[in-house]
C-alpha cells in the first residue's frame, strides 16, 4: 500500500477490507499508517492471543496430508457445503504443500501475533464481523477481538457467517460493510444500496488470485480518496 500510494501520487487515504491473515495484515497497517486508512473492515481476522494448543491445532489444520484433510478444512471455511469444495479442497493441498507455504506455517509463532495496545489504540472507525458459524479459528479469538479493539469498533456476528463468508455471503457482507461506511459519512447512504456489486467483485478477485490466496486471506482498497 505505502508502494502503491507512493507511486500514484494520488490516493493517500483509503478504506482496507480484510480476511483471515489479510484481516490481521489490515490491522496492522492501520496502525502503522493510521494516517493513510479511513476505515477497517475486518472479516474473521487473524491475529488473536489464544492457549498455545489453539495455536498449535490452528497452524496443524493447514497440514493437508489427505484428501479427506482438504475436505475437512474446507468445510470449516464454509457454513454450508459447495459444489466446487472437493475441487477447490484438492488445490488447497497442492498449494499447502508447496515450501514458501511450509516455511510459513512451521516458523509461525506467539511472536506473531497482535500487540494488544496496538489493536486498542487504533483511532479510524473499525468493523469487526465474526460469524456464529465460525469454525476456522476459536470463539477465544473473538473473545480476544471485542477486548482489545477500541471502544468505538463495532463488532457485529452475523448467524450464518463462517470463515470465507464474504465469498459465501458476499452481497450480506457488502451489506454490513457499506452501510457502516455510509455510517461514518465515509460513502453516501445511496452508495450503500450497491454493494452486491462491490463485493461479489472482490470475491471474484481473491478466488481469480487461487484459492490459497482466498483462504489465507486478503486485504483490499474498497474506497480511496486523494
Amino acid at each position: 500500500l505505502d508502494r502503491s500510494s507512493a507511486a500514484s501520487d494520488v490516493y493517500k487515504r483509503q478504506v482496507l477490507y480484510g480476511n483471515s491473515l489479510g484481516g490481521g495484515a489490515a490491522l496492522r497497517y492501520g496502525a502503522l499508517r493510521p494516517e493513510r486508512v479511513l476505515a477497517l473492515l475486518l472479516l474473521s481476522p487473524a491475529g488473536a492471543h489464544g492457549s498455545d494448543d489453539e495455536l498449535a491445532d490452528l497452524v496443524k489444520s493447514f497440514e493437508l496430508g489427505s484428501s479427506k484433510d482438504a475436505a475437512n478444512f474446507m468445510a470449516r471455511l464454509f457454513d454450508r457445503p459447495r459444489w466446487y469444495h472437493r475441487f477447490a479442497g484438492n488445490e488447497l493441498r497442492r498449494r499447502f504443500a508447496s515450501q514458501p507455504l511450509r516455511e510459513f506455517f512451521s516458523r509461525v509463532g506467539k511472536d506473531d501475533l497482535l500487540d494488544p495496545a496496538t489493536v486498542t489504540g487504533l483511532p479510524m472507525p473499525v468493523l469487526l464481523l465474526w460469524g456464529k458459524a465460525e469454525r476456522l479459528l476459536p470463539d477465544s479469538h473473538r473473545r480476544w477481538f471485542a477486548r482489545h479493539l477500541p471502544a468505538h469498533a463495532d463488532l457485529v456476528e452475523p448467524p450464518n457467517f463462517a470463515h470465507s463468508a464474504y465469498i459465501e455471503h458476499p452481497d450480506e457482507v457488502a451489506d454490513l460493510a457499506l452501510g457502516f461506511l455510509a455510517g461514518h459519512g465515509i460513502v453516501a447512504a445511496a452508495q450503500s444500496r450497491d454493494g452486491d456489486t462491490t463485493m461479489k467483485k472482490i470475491a471474484f478477485f481473491n478466488w481469480k488470485g487461487g484459492v490459497a490466496n482466498t483462504t489465507l486471506g486478503g486485504a483490499l482498497c474498497l474506497k480511496a480518496e486523494a
